[in-house]
């Protein structure tokens, strides 16, 4: 006998449902929107050991037509120097300015920091295929100069993670946040982007004024400095999950942050549906059958709350697949008992059924009282309209003061019942 709310059938075709879920990646979907609303709630300050020195709009206004000249950045890394950045690390790239006249002035720049400058990296995707196109800095600066990438790879539009180390065309680079943060890795390896901060807590200087001198020591010494676009005209804008959109620089910001927070961790879609099997299976045990419904929220709740709780320790779990075996089950049990009640509920009156007095536990002493309404079918039959309904509500609103409480039972041929204990 299947003493479970559902047949083993059924749990099984669910979990392989859920299976397939979770290696299709398509329960990434409720996590991708958790993870939104963790970003749309942030409050997190960053530490302020990494700051913006940005190409923002303010700049290239003061800038002889709106163009930033390579004397300009060689100003920029200069200033920084002397204001004494720990490191500063350039988000920008020079193929299109190697022609111009000043530009020796920005290479002896980079030269005078030696090993605390890091020249980007790019590499970009072609548009409308899948090749990428990777920008090296020029050889003018030498072979020994730092090189990061800068590579930024979005999914469904927005950025999700990012790279400790990254390969373009066959060299393996660290990034910008790996340099900051001080991890290595071997291979090729992305991390989960920590949405917890308030990017809006990102110091940010204008270039403009790090060159006039507003800005300097007190700002800079001591400090991880990424120079990076700002204003609209670069367009090196991203969204980041749960915010508005930012700058490719304050990327690096936050990856950076993360990294420096701790070693972000994956645990993936398993374990989590682990839990909810079990926790779902023993609400389907009959000892636990009346409290199902209970169970599956407080198992749902655990899910999206341990979810958010880990990810305060940068560990990412992955609950969509969980989540959908939760639903399947319940929708499951939901269509069982809708079936189960309806076979012991009388149709007209909305009363259980003598097969739902038939299957009650044990009374112990009590007195089946009945009765019975004459010629039922028949008035079934001729009485038009609701009238019939409208007859049992009356016969039923009467009868419910005789079983003073007790639950009224009506079968289809017109009889009722109760107990009376004695």
């Amino acid at each position: 006998v299947n003493r479970l709310i559902i047949s083993w059938r059924t749990i099984a075709l669910s979990l392989l449902n859920t299976l397939a879920v979770g290696i299709s990646s398509a329960g990434e979907i409720a996590d991708r929107v958790l993870d939104a609303v963790v970003g749309r709630l942030a409050n997190r300050a960053v530490t302020g050991q990494v700051v913006v020195v940005a190409l923002d709009e303010r700049t290239m206004a003061q800038s002889p037509n709106r163009n930033f000249s390579m004397t300009q950045y060689a100003n920029v890394v200069d200033a920084a120097n002397r204001a004494g950045a720990k490191r500063i690390l350039n988000d920008f790239y020079f193929d299109r300015r190697e022609a111009d006249r000043d530009f020796p002035l920005f290479v002896d720049a980079v030269r005078n920091m030696g090993d605390r400058v890091v020249l980007a990296v790019s590499t970009r995707q072609v548009p409308g295929s899948d090749e990428k196109v990777t920008t090296f800095p020029s050889k003018q600066f030498g072979p020994d100069v730092p090189m990061a990438s800068i590579a930024i790879e979005s999914e469904f539009w927005q950025v999700w993670s990012a790279p400790i180390a990254y390969r373009a065309e066959g060299r393996l680079l660290p990034t910008f946040a790996a340099i900051i943060a001080g991890r290595h890795s071997d291979t090729p390896k992305s991390f989960r982007l920590d949405l917890g901060y308030n990017t809006r807590t990102i110091p940010e200087y204008s270039a403009v004024d790090l060159l006039s001198g507003k800005v300097g020591t007190r700002e800079l010494a001591g400090k991880d400095v990424i120079f990076a676009p700002t204003a609209p005209s670069f367009q090196d804008y991203f969204y980041l999950p749960g915010h508005n959109r930012i700058p490719g620089g304050f990327l690096h910001v936050i990856a950076a942050e993360t990294l420096k927070r701790g070693n972000p961790v994956d645990i993936g879609w398993i374990p989590p549906l682990l839990f909810a099997v079990a926790a779902i299976g023993l609400a389907l045990l009959p000892r636990f059958q009346r409290a199902f419904a209970p169970i599956a929220l407080g198992t749902t709740a655990t899910l999206i709350g341990g979810k958010i709780f880990l990810g305060t320790m940068l560990v990412t779990s992955w609950i969509g697949a969980a989540l959908f075996f939760i639903a399947a089950i319940a929708a499951n049990v939901s269509r069982t008992r809708r079936r189960a009640s309806a076979q012991r509920e009388n149709p007209v009156s909305g009363l259980p059924n003598f097969e739902a007095l038939r299957s009650q536990a044990a009374f112990g002493s009590a007195t089946v009282v009945a009765a019975k309404v004459v010629n039922f079918e028949d008035l079934a039959a001729f009485i038009p309209g609701d009238g019939i309904a409208k007859l049992v509500e009356q016969v039923t609103r009467r009868l419910q003061l005789a079983s003073q409480g007790t639950t009224l039972h009506h079968d289809l041929d017109g009889t009722f019942a109760w107990l009376v204990p004695y």
